[in-house]
């Protein structure tokens, strides 16, 4: 009896930034074993970094390591040489056979949410219709377009009306309006901040 050697061919697969779930599995052909070895290959250049972000089982499943959050916009590809080795079942394990594929898996973009954090600003008294502030939000990514705008005053501060804001975050005391320390002197308003992923493909966020 011969062992033929398995076949299996160069395969992309694929997997969206910040999760799990992966459907990545090798299909491997032979017409003497149905069982096989799989290793990502440790002599590939890149070994180290895909072997620190994912595993390969013993059916040839390749799946994001737990606690390992892969971002787009860090990086959107890698790929790795897998070698296969078959049982040799017909040839009682002897003259096993390897042979070796390239593996690429792409990270698909997913719409993260902007950050924004609470800040202060201080303002004199008695001006009227000036700039308080320009409020700032951060996302990673990197086609996102940020929209500002006050909350709704059932969820804000009842005096919410002292302000506007406009599209791009500035703060401004609202047309015929004069604050006085002395009646008050610290305001709450929350901001909201929304970006564009309806514009590629996402919910606006």
């Amino acid at each position: 009896a011969v062992n033929d050697a398995p076949v299996v061919n160069d395969t992309i697969f694929k997997v969206v930034e910040n999760s799990t779930e992966m459907d990545a599995a090798l299909n491997v052909n032979d017409v003497d074993d149905s069982k096989f070895d799989f290793a990502f290959d440790a002599t590939d250049a890149n070994y180290e970094e895909v072997n620190s972000l994912f595993t390969i089982d013993e059916n040839g499943h390749i799946q994001v390591k737990e606690n390992v959050l892969l971002n787009y916009e860090g990086k959107n590809e890698y790929t790795i040489t897998v070698k296969v080795t078959d049982k040799a079942s017909t040839t009682s394990g002897n003259d096993k056979k390897t042979v070796s594929a390239q593996v690429t898996i792409q990270i698909l973009d997913d719409n993260e949410k902007p950050v924004i954090r609470d800040t202060t600003f201080f303002v004199d008294e008695k001006v009227v219709a000036g700039a308080v502030g320009k409020v700032t939000a951060s996302d990673e990514d990197t086609w996102t377009v940020l929209t500002y705008t006050l909350a709704d005053v059932s969820a804000n501060d009842p005096v919410a009306n002292l302000f506007t804001i406009d599209s791009d975050g500035l703060v401004k005391i609202a047309d015929g309006v004069s604050l006085d320390y002395e009646s008050r002197d610290e305001y709450i308003i929350k901001v909201i901040v929304t970006d564009n992923g309806g514009e590629h493909g996402f919910s606006d966020l």
